[in-house]
C-alpha cells in the first residue's frame, strides 16, 4: 500500500486526475499512526521534535495563513519523510526508490524539452520563461536541478549497489540533466560531488577526508564569493548573505522565533519579494531556534563518517541557492539518505 502511495506522490500523479497531492497523506498518515503504535520508540522522538519545531516556529507569526501553510507543510514533509524511511528496510527498496525518482527526472526533462527546444547559450542563460513556462510538475525548473543534484549524491554513495554500467549511465544522465534545467547551482553541485566522490577513492581515512574536505570547503568557498560579482544571479545571492547577516547583528531578538511561512519568506529579503537563499528562509519563518532543529536534523540524518559527508555536502551547496525547505520531495530524498548511510553501517557491522 505505502509502496503505492509512494509511487504516486514521486510521480506527481494526483494533479494529473483532478485530485490534490494530498490526498496520499491521509492513508500515509494512517499506516504511520498504526506503525508507531507497534514501534513507539522508533519515531516518537522524531514526532515530538516535529511538534516542539512547530509551536516555536508559529511563535511570532501574526496571521492565520502564515499559521496554517506552515503547519500543514511541515507536517506532509514530516509524513513524507516517515513514510520513505518506513517503505526502505533494505537495499532493494533503496534501488526502487532511487530508479523511481530517476524515472520521474526523466519524464520531467522529455515534457520540458518538448515545451522549449533547450540549446547551450540557452541553458547557461537560464531565462526565466525557460524555468517557469516549461516546469510541468514544480513552480521552476531550479526545483527538479535540485532534485536531480541530490539523487545525484544518493547514487554515488550507494554505487556499490549497483552494476557498474548501471551506475555509470545513471550518473552520466544526471549530470545532463542537471545542466538541462538550466540551474547553475546544481550543475556546480554535481560536478563538486563527482569530485568528492572521486576523493573518496583515493583518500581511505575518515579523519583525514574530513579535515581535507572542510579545508577544501572553506577555500573554494572565498572563491566562489569573490567570483560572484560576475554573474548577477550569483551576486543576488551574496546580497541576501549580507542582508541576512546584518539584520541577525542589529534586531537579533526579532529572529528567536518564527515569523510564519509567508511573513517569514519576507522577513530576511530585503528590498525583494522573498529570500532567495535556505538559511534567510528557515530563519525567517522558524527562527533561530527552529533553524538549529531544522539543520541538527539533516546533519543528524546525513552525517555519519566523511564518506557520508558527500550527501550532506549536496544539501550544503544548494542551500546556498533556492531550496524551499519545506518541499515534501526534498524529505523523501533526505529519508533516502539516512536509510542509506544506516544500511551501510549494517553491512560494515555484518562483515567486520
Amino acid at each position: 500500500m505505502i509502496h503505492i502511495l509512494l509511487l504516486g506522490y514521486i510521480f506527481q500523479v494526483y494533479p494529473y486526475i483532478g485530485l490534490p497531492r494530498e490526498l496520499a497523506l491521509l492513508p500515509i498518515a494512517t499506516i504511520y499512526f498504526l506503525w508507531l503504535l507497534n514501534n513507539p520508540k522508533q519515531h516518537l522522538i522524531g514526532l515530538s521534535l516535529c511538534l516542539i519545531f512547530l509551536c516555536i516556529s508559529i511563535v511570532f507569526s501574526q496571521e492565520l495563513k502564515d499559521i496554517s501553510a506552515l503547519v500543514g507543510k511541515v507536517l506532509i514533509c514530516f509524513l513524507v519523510y516517515s513514510a520513505t524511511s518506513i517503505y526502505i528496510k533494505d537495499v532493494d527498496r533503496l534501488k526502487n526508490v532511487i530508479y523511481m525518482v530517476f524515472s520521474f527526472l526523466l519524464f520531467e526533462a522529455l515534457l520540458r524539452s518538448m515545451c522549449m527546444t533547450p540549446s547551450l547559450p540557452l541553458l547557461l542563460a537560464g531565462p526565466l520563461s525557460y524555468k517557469t513556462e516549461c516546469s510541468p510538475f514544480f513552480f521552476d525548473s531550479n526545483t527538479s536541478g535540485n532534485i536531480v543534484a541530490l539523487l545525484y549524491a544518493i547514487l554515488l554513495y550507494t554505487a556499490k549497489s549497483h552494476k557498474k554500467i548501471v551506475i555509470i549511465s545513471m550518473a552520466l544522465v544526471l549530470v545532463v540533466l542537471s545542466l538541462l534545467t538550466a540551474s547553475k547551482a546544481s550543475f556546480i553541485t554535481c560536478i563538486c560531488i563527482s569530485l568528492l566522490y572521486i576523493f573518496e577513492k583515493i583518500v581511505r581515512s575518515d579523519g583525514i577526508r574530513f579535515a581535507i574536505i572542510f579545508s577544501v570547503v572553506v577555500i573554494v568557498g572565498g572563491i566562489v564569493i569573490g567570483l560572484l560579482s560576475f554573474d548577477p544571479s550569483f551576486a543576488s545571492k551574496l546580497d541576501f548573505v549580507t542582508h541576512l547577516f546584518q539584520s541577525l547583528l542589529d534586531r537579533p531578538q526579532d529572529y528567536i522565533f518564527g515569523h510564519g511561512y509567508y511573513t517569514g519568506a519576507k522577513a530576511l529579503a530585503g528590498k525583494l519579494e522573498f529570500a532567495h537563499i535556505n538559511p534567510a528562509l528557515v530563519i525567517g519563518t522558524c527562527g533561530l531556534l527552529g533553524a538549529i532543529l531544522y539543520y541538527g536534523f539533516i546533519v543528524k540524518s546525513m552525517f555519519y563518517s566523511a564518506s557520508s559527508f558527500m550527501m550532506l555536502s549536496a544539501f550544503l551547496l544548494l542551500s546556498l541557492s533556492y531550496l524551499p525547505p519545506f518541499f515534501d520531495y526534498y524529505f523523501v530524498l533526505i529519508a533516502m539518505a539516512e536509510r542509506a548511510i544506516k544500511l551501510n553501517r549494517e553491512s560494515l557491522r555484518i562483515v567486520s
